[in-house]
This record gives structure tokens, sequence and C-alpha cells, in this order.
């Protein structure tokens, strides 16, 4: 672990990464570090808060409520895999986490849950 000028620490080896991920002291919440938010998103909560919202946001995706629903869904998710697989073999510059990794949880999450995908930006925001 090597701090940085502005005060960070510069972090490497995944015994090092665990620890911290684990650490009581970490935080992902916004009001832990003094700033105001009326509407912080449940992923930058802390637990008990983070892992009560995660549960109620996947209940409707885990058995017993829906088995197998996902597997239903095999043959559409290849179908978005190789469409957001196509700017790629085009030989066009990609970024792999905007252009890729982002959407391809993102768009299956949506179809899941019966999102329409022009509503995709809200995601993100």
């Amino acid at each position: 672990m090597v701090q940085q000028a502005d005060g960070s620490y510069r972090v490497g080896g995944c015994h090092q990464i665990a620890a911290l991920l684990h650490d009581p002291r970490m935080s992902a919440d916004p009001r832990t570090r003094g700033e105001v938010t009326h509407k912080a998103p449940f992923l930058r909560l802390d637990d008990p808060d983070y892992r009560r919202l995660r549960s109620l946001a996947l209940r409707p995706l885990e058995p017993p409520h829906s088995p197998g629903r996902v597997d239903v869904m095999r043959g559409e998710i290849d179908r978005i895999t190789r469409e957001l697989l196509e700017p790629f073999e085009a030989g066009r510059q990609v970024d792999i986490v905007d252009d890729f990794a982002y959407l391809l949880p993102v768009t299956v999450i949506c179809r899941l849950l019966g999102v329409p995908c022009e509503d995709e930006p809200l995601f993100r925001a």
C-alpha cells in the first residue's frame, strides 16, 4: 500500500484488497464523508442498509420466486452479447467497460424487470 500525493492510497494485491473490502472503516456511503444526500443509491450505502435494500432488489430474481428465470433467457443473453460485440469485430475503437461490461448486465436486468431499453440512462445516473 502506497500513499499518494493527494492523501489517497494505491493498493495492490488481492489480499490487501480483500482486507479493505471487509474492513468496517471503509465506506461507500457519501454520508460518512459529510456529503449531504437525500437519495443515495443503495450501491453507495454501507451495511446494514445496503444488505437490506440489495435483498429487496434481488428477491424477484432469485428462487423460489422465479426458478430458472435467467436460464430461460440464455438465448436472449447470447443474442444481446453478440449484438454488443459487433462493434468490436468492425475494428472500431471501443471502451470495454462502457461498451460491453456495463451494458450487458444492465440490459439483461432491464429485460428481467421489464424496463424499456430507452430507460437505461436512468440506471447510469
